[in-house]
């Protein structure tokens, strides 16, 4: 009895051991595409993948066939493309991306997959494109953008991934472009515009991101016309302030 127990415990001892094996796989063209450990049919502690031109692609740990700890992924031409942490294939904690170029792209956390707290996102030339809150992937609070060279692109808040409250948007100058109120991510009451010169070109009444009411147009400051609309489509408009008050109330236009 006792040599049976003996056997059968090597037995699974060796059949426990027959199922880790070392795999690799190619691409067409014969240049190897990924190697790893496997547990039978499950991927298993650290396993490397490669671009069709012999470029590491990936590297990282997996267990029971899903990512966990540290993971390093690059593009094809060798330079490191995004870092952080797995936890059962789903990205946890502090992740770092990178441009082609090796420049930052983006830095912040993810809880369970999802962008969750402080991120700041870059363009290439190592200049901030944008920065502000997340939560459960959602933009969130206050958000500030950028031109390309540096200078304010926009600021507001958001709720829920929607815009909300008040922005303002500039011109690559620096100087205001327009201005006015979001509600659940749609335009609302008055909006204003402005011309690289800083100077009001129009101000418009809108309503679910079409002019509902009135739109005064102006030309180096001055109001040069009044203008009405339904539903984004014009039904008036009036060059002077006596057929403007002859038609409608000035009180409509606050």
């Amino acid at each position: 009895m006792k040599s049976v127990l003996i056997y059968l415990f090597s037995f699974n001892i060796a059949f426990a051991c027959a199922q880790i094996t070392y795999k690799k796989t190619y691409f067409d063209n014969g240049t190897l595409e990924a190697e790893g450990w496997l547990n039978g049919t499950l991927k298993i502690n650290y396993w490397k993948f490669y671009h069709n031109n012999g470029a590491l692609a990936k590297e990282g740990t997996y267990y029971n066939d899903k990512k966990v700890d540290f993971w390093k992924f690059y593009y094809n031409n060798g330079v490191l493309k995004e870092q952080g942490r797995y936890k059962a294939n789903h990205k946890t904690a502090y992740w770092t991306s990178y441009h082609a170029n090796g420049n930052l792209q983006s830095k912040g956390f993810y809880d369970s997959h999802k962008k969750t707290g402080f991120w700041v996102f870059y363009f290439n030339n190592n200049t901030i494109q944008k920065k502000g809150r997340f939560l459960n992937d959602d933009k969130i609070d206050y958000w500030t953008f950028y031109h390309y060279n540096g200078t304010l692109q926009k600021h507001g808040f958001y709720e829920n991934n929607l815009e909300t409250g008040y922005w303002k948007f500039y011109h690559t100058n620096g100087h205001k472009q327009n201005e006015g109120r979001y509600a659940s991510g749609l335009k609302e009451s008055w909006w204003v515009s402005y011309n690289t010169m800083n100077q009001i070109e129009h101000k418009c009444q809108l309503k679910n991101d079409k002019k509902n009411g009135y739109c005064l147009r102006y030309k180096n400051t001055k109001l040069t016309k009044a203008e009405k609309y339904e539903n984004n489509k014009k039904l008036n408009e009036w060059t002077d302030l006596k057929s403007f008050k002859r038609d409608n109330k000035l009180s409509d236009l606050k």
